[in-house]
């Protein structure tokens, strides 16, 4: 129904750092868990795991496109368990490396996230604190 699948799709972009369980999603839907996991796949045309991953790429296409945040700290902000893992999804998905697509997609003038403070009116920190990144605004 659509309320699942826009309930199902709520959590796991709420909590796109962290695993969301298959058991979570099909019981906040009301459903059996093999039957949430055939549902959400004929509904979005991919299985929720590849949903997640295809979320977590997006985010981190924002990022590499708007920021010099370093590649490891993209991939944890995004919710891969590294640099490798996120360097291994992303390319698989994207079919070039994050750090080509940066240098292919990065628009402008990136601001340069690391060092010194921020500046509370730079876009990419109001992105950053919008999007629940704070730790890599420099809010802690």
């Amino acid at each position: 129904a659509p309320w699942q699948e826009r309930r199902a799709k709520e959590i796991i972009m709420a909590e796109l750092e962290q695993d969301v369980s298959l058991d979570r999603l099909a019981a906040e839907c009301q459903l059996s868990r093999t039957h949430f996991a055939r549902a959400f796949r004929q509904t979005t045309g991919m299985p929720p795991h590849r949903w997640l991953l295809a979320r977590r790429v997006d985010k981190a296409k924002e990022l590499l496109r708007l920021s010099q945040i370093r590649l490891a700290d993209i991939a944890l902000a995004c919710g891969f368990a590294d640099q490798s893992h996120f360097t291994k999804v992303f390319t698989r998905m994207v079919g070039t490396s994050p750090g080509a697509w940066r240098r292919a997609h990065q628009t402008g003038k990136a601001s340069p996230m690391r060092p010194g403070p921020p500046d509370p009116t730079d876009g990419m920190h109001q992105y950053l604190i919008a999007h629940g990144l704070r730790k890599w605004a420099g809010g802690g």
